[in-house]
């Protein structure tokens, strides 16, 4: 049983903005598995997009709980930009009530800690839209949380892959119920796995984002490459506004026109990466 601390790491990989929230490494019981089985799709049900100022109104609830749910709630949070949140590395009350095989059951409560929790800013109201940006980023962080497990794809087996669960999945099984659960809503979850799955089989490394950069501005020295790669670089710095300017360049590397837009793609990646920020 362990914390996950690994979750900040995992989470700039995925290509969005990061916010790590104030006490994430000590949040949540030490009882995770070190290697959990999976993660578990949620939706907060919280105010819809246009309701709210907030690009996550949702994380004080995940922080504090509700009156049936002691907190914390979720590892991670996904806002209506794509921004995720790094919540508490240890283990979260997301499950509740379900089962599934090779993962665990709430009977003997083996689930939540081997289920990593995200939850995705949604009303949870079929008429609500999902945003592009907040969906990709979904389903990028998945890809990462896999990959950083070694694992080779996305599943609903665990006999064949990490598996990545919607709650109404995990719910609808005893001891929980179905249609207990609705999250996600309006998503196939069958969909989404081969969606994430195609991500993980096209993961981009550290090392190979740290080679683009060194071909795109080969003045950049090693100290400079990792600078822009750490957590206290931002958009606004003179190094991250240098090569992001690089990215509307046609053929940014030098590299033969069908490799231009992986560059860019690997690129885009290392900038995100960058844009870590703390709440």
């Amino acid at each position: 049983m362990a914390l996950l601390p690994w979750l900040v790491e995992v989470a700039t990989t995925a290509g969005y903005p990061v916010v790590v929230v104030d006490g994430w490494e000590d949040r949540g019981a030490p009882t995770m598995q070190a290697s959990p089985a999976g993660a578990l799709y949620h939706h907060t049900a919280g105010p819809a997009e246009y309701d709210t100022t907030s690009d996550f109104p949702s994380l004080y609830t995940l922080l504090n709980g509700n009156a049936t749910t002691p907190p914390p709630l979720s590892h991670y949070g996904v806002g209506y930009s794509g921004t995720i949140y790094v919540i508490a590395a240890g283990k979260c009350n997301h499950a509740g009530l379900g089962s599934w095989p090779g993962v665990g059951t709430s009977e003997d409560g083996s689930g939540s800690p081997n289920l990593i929790g995200v939850e995705v800013e949604h009303p949870g109201v079929s008429t609500e839209p999902w945003p592009d940006a907040q969906r990709d980023s979904v389903r990028r962080l998945f890809a990462a949380i896999a990959a950083h497990l070694g694992a080779d794809t996305i599943s609903a087996d665990t006999d064949t892959g990490f598996v990545v669960l919607g709650h109404k999945e995990w719910a609808a099984n005893p001891p929980g119920w179905p249609g207990r659960k609705i999250d996600p809503i309006s998503t196939d979850m069958d969909d989404e796995r081969a969606l994430m799955a195609a991500l993980l089989e096209d993961d981009v490394t550290v090392e190979e984002l740290e080679a683009v950069l060194r071909s795109v501005i080969p003045e950049l020295v090693a100290a400079e490459v990792g600078k822009l790669l750490a957590e206290d670089i931002r958009e606004t710095s003179p190094l991250s506004r240098s090569v992001w300017g690089h990215r509307g360049v046609v053929n940014p590397a030098g590299a033969d026109p069908g490799e231009a837009e992986t560059v860019r793609r690997k690129l885009d990646a290392a900038y995100k990466a960058a844009s870590v920020v703390t709440e």
